[in-house]
């Protein structure tokens, strides 16, 4: 790759880990402002996620579709942080507590939850719309798509890590949230400019020079259907199973520290790492060596032994807290931290890989959106069934227990289900694999 190409795809990572920073920071802040305003923190909790997994969903499967499309889809995702941090700046506005709250009326607690999941929708659409472009901006050659994929999932995962620490343990112990909204409204509105800065001399997308990947390589191989029909359930159960762990988690930490913000961002800090160690393994070399499905379904397998052998660790957690609990603090939560993160980063590649395995020449971006969207669908019906129904009738344990099972059920399930995804012969690579947007649009018309 050229040195031109290399500086804009850095300058993509870093812009990509800022917005990963002020996505989840908003995530806590929201969280904080609705529950005051609708007088409830788990009804507050289960709105705000709702609403991003929803935005998230939408945003990519529509953003995801036009991207393939565009001309600059580099000048697009810079407007849309810019519009982020224009939403932000005025979202504080938008939940006046005592007078629209009194307007309502206080036994009308779904008007409320309505008014606020319309208030968070249009951000949260904006957000979800970045993966696919960015992809597609990065794009030029299906090889590439593997570890662009892993590459940024993993830059945007660490990010939110980050944003989710800083606003969890310092951010509202600072400030008010709606001067934190204001903060990060800013911060947002100065990425977008950079972006469109970046974006006026940019070619319509990265171009690669690097070298061809050798046929052994799961790079080299062109999915077929069957393939794509396995990335979806792949997608979709990943996200149900990763956010159904996320509750139960969410639960037990709360009663292990005394403390529901710690416990939640303790749990997202793990789970967020270890899903950007997953991306950044599959975007390895060493992963490339294998077989997609077959990688996959050794990660299923695998997620299911360490969740086995990491859940007696996370129970005697408890144990090791005393009269003098404020001087273990530091280890209790190291412990806690590392029984989250063996499992979720094993799990980690699932999501990516998926995005591989459902990839074609002609429609990353829509594919990439079609994943997306199918994965946080998942991650929505996970955290209503688990975070309603599931862990409030049967106990955390019961959740994590069934979950174990079922990751070991779908690697056994794709180890049969592979065998159908054949392996084609691969012929050589060519340099820029996808037509130019004029031609796409001649064909759509014809």
């Amino acid at each position: 790759m050229n040195i031109a190409g290399a500086y804009r795809r850095h300058a993509i990572y870093a812009f990509y880990f800022l917005a990963g920073v002020c996505g989840l920071t908003y995530e806590v802040v929201w969280s904080r402002i609705l529950g005051r305003f609708l007088g409830d923190v788990d009804i507050a909790h289960a709105t705000v996620l709702g609403t991003f997994m929803g935005g998230l969903a939408l945003g990519a499967r529509v953003f995801g579709e036009w991207s393939d499309r565009l001309r600059r889809p580099l000048l697009v995702y810079g407007a849309l942080e810019a519009g982020i941090g224009v939403y932000a700046l005025l979202s504080p506005h938008l939940f006046p507590t005592d007078a629209l709250v009194g307007s309502l009326g206080s036994g009308a607690p779904v008007e409320r939850v309505v008014y606020a999941a319309a208030v968070l929708l249009p951000p949260t659409v904006l957000m979800g719309g970045s993966f696919p472009l960015l992809t597609r901006f990065l794009t030029s050659r299906t090889v590439d798509l593997r570890r662009n994929v892993g590459e940024l999932y993993a830059v945007n995962t660490a990010g939110s890590v980050l944003g989710g620490l800083f606003a969890g343990f310092w951010l509202l112990g600072a400030m008010e949230a709606p001067e934190a909204l204001t903060l990060m409204g800013a911060c947002n509105l100065a990425l977008g400019a950079f972006v469109l800065f970046t974006a006026r001399g940019a070619p319509a997308r990265v171009q690669s020079d690097g070298p061809a990947v050798p046929s052994g390589f799961s790079d080299a191989i062109c999915y077929g259907p069957d393939a794509r029909r396995t990335a979806l359930w792949l997608a979709g159960f990943s996200g149900v199973a990763t956010m159904a762990l996320e509750v139960a988690w969410t639960r037990e930490l709360a009663q292990v520290l005394g403390n529901t913000t710690h416990g939640l961002t303790l749990m997202l800090a793990a789970l967020l790492s270890g899903s950007a160690l997953g991306s950044v393994a599959l975007a390895s070399r060493w992963a490339g060596r294998f077989a997609l499905p077959d990688l996959v379904g050794g990660a299923l397998l695998v997620t299911s032994v360490c969740l086995a052998v990491t859940r007696p660790l996370f129970a005697a957690v408890p144990l090791w807290i005393g009269p003098g609990g404020s001087d273990v603090a530091i280890p209790v939560y190291a412990a806690c931290f590392t029984s989250l993160l063996v499992p979720a980063s094993v799990a980690g590649l699932i999501f990516p890989a998926a995005i591989r395995l459902c990839a074609a020449e002609q429609s990353v971006g829509g594919r990439v959106g079609q994943i997306y969207a199918v994965n946080t669908l998942g991650t929505l019906v996970g955290a209503v069934f688990a975070g309603l129904i599931a862990v409030p009738r049967l106990g955390a344990p019961v959740v994590f227990t069934t979950v174990t099972a079922a990751y070991a059920l779908a690697g056994l399930t794709l180890a049969w289900r592979g065998r159908r995804i054949p392996r084609p012969a691969v012929g050589p690579l060519m340099p820029v694999a996808f037509p130019e947007v004029e031609r796409a649009s001649e064909d759509e018309a014809g």
